[in-house]
């Protein structure tokens, strides 16, 4: 399948999570998404040069949200044409969902139970620069505060959730397709519609 015949199936296909789509058609999609986001960066900068803001971002996120199910829904195909369900697909995606919840949850907590440190200039300077001195034990008590309100626990485990869910998926985009006599349920045959003659 070449670029634009991905491209066009990939809108053609907007929200279709049945049937397969082929390794060159999941690469071809992920390219044209990489461009369409680059394309957008650059018009955003443009934008916010021109109105004067720095984090202008609105067109780029635009683009993203409207990629996002057809994105979704050539990943789910690719992972049919390699002959997996869509569960071996959404599975570790919900986990580091969960994960990253247990990491805002617990950051979130950590910065309410420090606010009045955290608010005093003052009393934030001193603490910065005790942990910078190598003789005080500031830094050591941060980090085991860190670790006693599961922020660093939780951050650790999002990057391993994550890494192994990313490493997971490459592997699946880049296997072969599985055809129907090797077992692949969701790779069978477009048959024709039935006509009738006369």
């Amino acid at each position: 399948m070449q670029f634009g015949e991905a491209i066009k199936n990939g809108f053609q296909n907007y929200a279709n999570f049945r049937g397969v789509a082929s390794r060159s058609e999941f690469w071809y999609w992920t390219l044209f998404t990489v461009l369409v986001s680059l394309g957008t960066s650059i018009v955003d900068s443009a934008i916010g040069l021109a109105l004067d803001m720095q984090a202008f971002t609105l067109v780029n996120t635009l683009g993203s949200l409207a990629l996002l199910l057809p994105g979704l829904a050539v990943a789910v195909r690719r992972f049919h044409d390699a002959g997996f369900s869509a569960w071996w697909y959404s599975i570790p995606q919900v986990a580091t969902f969960i994960v990253l919840m247990w990491f805002m949850i617990a950051l979130i907590t950590f910065i309410f139970e420090n606010m009045s440190s955290l608010l005093d200039p003052a009393a934030l300077e001193a603490w910065l620069i005790s942990i910078a001195d190598p003789s005080s034990t500031a830094a050591g008590d941060f980090a085991y505060m860190l670790v006693a309100s599961n922020v660093l626990p939780s951050f650790i485990a999002l990057l391993l959730v994550g890494l192994g869910t990313f490493v997971f998926n490459i592997v699946i985009y880049v296997l072969p397709t599985r055809s129907v006599e090797a077992g692949n349920r969701h790779n069978k045959p477009q048959v024709a519609p039935f006509t009738i003659a006369g």
